[in-house]
């Protein structure tokens, strides 16, 4: 039986139908997520909340392939995830910020100054530990536009910090 006729039989009420779609998909859902995240906890809370949002949701599927509407909610789910991670990072470097003013003139040039990809790749990169290979695919950029990109930040910094005197 195909993901869509699965589908068509789990909204008719048959809940037996949305383990079928669970066991068929698992791998491929397990796989992207995976792709973009490696902390084994988290990857199984992410599978959990994709096949969440696909229960409630399936109601409303209307695409062609289940198959594609299943994997965009998995890599909205990495990615999402992703960004909140950088997000809390970004509060936790300026609660940091606040109670040690050496780092304020640091951490406001790296917030403020930057632009979009420098900023992203830098603070992914800096706060985060991603490498390039790594951003490579998650920002779905060449290699070479990811070091670009860094290498630019860092220039732009060095420029700006060249007044300071940051050890």
């Amino acid at each position: 039986m195909n993901l869509e006729k699965l589908a068509a039989s789990y909204k008719a009420g048959d809940e037996l139908a949305f383990n079928k779609i669970y066991n068929e998909t698992l791998p491929l859902v397990r796989s992207i997520i995976y792709s973009y995240i490696r902390d084994n906890e988290t990857i199984k809370d992410l599978i959990q909340d994709v096949y969440t949002k696909v229960s409630l949701n399936i109601k409303d599927f209307q695409a062609k392939s289940l198959l594609n509407w299943i994997y965009t909610i998995s890599k909205n789910a990495a990615l999402d995830y992703i960004k909140k991670k950088k997000e809390d990072n970004i509060s936790n470097v300026e609660i940091i910020a606040d109670n040690n003013s050496s780092y304020k003139p640091l951490l406001k040039i790296v917030i403020k100054t930057l632009d979009y990809p420098e900023r992203e790749i830098f603070l992914l990169k800096v706060l985060e530990g991603y490498t390039t290979k790594e951003l490579s695919r998650i920002l779905n950029m060449t290699t070479n536009q990811v070091n670009y990109s860094y290498n630019l930040a860092k220039e732009k910094l060095r420029g700006e910090l060249k007044d300071y005197e940051i050890k």
